[in-house]
């Protein structure tokens, strides 16, 4: 039984070798061709013109990167102000409505919320 294991072990590995040999031979063979293709179609040069332009391109890109950045920090600027704004205002208002008017004094507030009712005054009865 181990034999027999060991035999169909050593027979994939050997098919497993043999394939990546025939991989390795083919890779070498398409490295081969594009470089012949390379070495036929030459070298390019750049001239300095080509890099000026590729200089003045990126000059624009990057302003526009820049141009683009301004705009969406001014735009979350003058958000994040209207939102400050905002808040302030709502916490005025909310302060405003929880302060008991000074005519209707504290039974008022107490009559319209049950929550804030008193529990009771020394010596009163519960009924």
């Amino acid at each position: 039984m181990f034999k027999a294991q060991e035999k169909a072990l050593q027979d994939s590995l050997t098919a497993s070798l043999t394939a990546s040999q025939e991989a390795l031979v083919l890779a070498k063979r398409k490295f081969a061709e594009q470089s012949e293709a390379l070495k036929e179609t030459g070298v390019q040069e750049i001239s300095d013109g080509d890099r000026e332009n590729q200089e003045d391109m990126q000059n624009e890109t990057t302003k526009r990167i820049y141009e683009g950045f301004y705009c969406v920090v001014s735009s979350v600027q003058d958000l994040s102000e209207k939102a400050e704004i905002e808040e302030q205002q709502a916490k005025r208002q909310r302060k405003n409505a929880d302060l008991p008017d000074e005519d209707t004094g504290d039974s008022a507030l107490s009559s319209s919320r049950p929550a804030m009712q008193l529990f009771g005054q020394p010596g009163s009865t519960v009924s």
